[in-house]
């Protein structure tokens, strides 16, 4: 994930909009399911359930 943060500051010259699309969405369904889950385990219930 650095490294294509890092091609998206560095090289915007160069990005190809099309590549940038597939990868979104082919690796953000995965990355949202992880963070989720970290959310999940990290927040009291009470927290989830009222975002506060």
């Amino acid at each position: 994930m650095a490294g294509f943060r890092d091609v998206l500051i560095h090289d915007y010259d160069g990005l190809n909009l099309n590549t940038i699309w597939v990868t979104i969405a082919l690796y953000l369904p995965a990355l949202e399911k992880q963070i989720q889950s970290i959310l999940d385990k990290s927040l009291p219930p009470s927290e989830e359930l009222t975002g506060s």
